[in-house]
């Protein structure tokens, strides 16, 4: 794909100036209490649970499952990504504060196969939209553009040998501050 060419280049094709750009969520309408409260999946809508099968052992004693938190929808809401080892992986968008509905396939999120790792929600293309780079163990990682009407388009990065691929986590930053992302 054109994200790893750009990355690899060095290409101003990702972003320019400024290079971070931040947007403040709305203000919150809830109250802390001071302590925990467990909300069951019921309550919250996160219905979740990373599966984790014998055969895989020794994958999960070296690395688990990841998620990452943003505002993709731009509601002012923090929305969950949360990645699935031997399940699926799911895109949560909140609706309101602490309730949450699941929007995977109706966001255009697939599923190929991937043992998810990790994943970062970040605006590859500075449309102001937050896309979502997905990092996946012995498979191609992908790349799901944020269209801006809660839908993305994307999928797989394309990689030499993505048997061999073995990603925790990405962070994006402009490292070398030439303006645009790195990976």
């Amino acid at each position: 794909m054109a994200l790893v060419a750009a990355l690899a280049s060095g290409s101003h094709l990702l972003a320019q100036e400024p290079y971070v750009l931040a947007k403040q969520l709305r203000k919150s309408t809830f109250t802390p209490s001071g302590s925990f409260t467990r909300l069951q999946a019921s309550e919250s809508g996160i219905d979740f649970r990373n599966e984790l099968k014998p055969e895989h052992i020794k994958n999960y004693l070296l690395l688990g499952a990841g998620l990452t938190v943003g505002d993709y929808d731009g509601n002012g809401l923090p929305d969950m990504f949360l990645c699935g080892q031997d399940n699926p992986n799911k895109l949560y968008r909140q609706v309101s504060p602490w309730k949450f509905e699941d929007v995977t396939k109706a966001a255009g999120i697939g599923h190929h196969g991937g043992w998810s790792s990790g994943a970062a929600f970040v605006d590859v293309d500075n449309d102001g939209d937050l896309d979502l780079f997905v990092c996946n163990k012995g498979n191609h990682n992908e790349l799901y553009r944020n269209q801006g009407n809660g839908t993305f388009r994307g999928g797989y990065v394309q990689q030499p040998n993505p048997q061999m691929a073995a990603p925790t986590m990405a962070a994006f930053s402009d490292y070398d501050r030439d303006g645009d992302l790195d990976l």
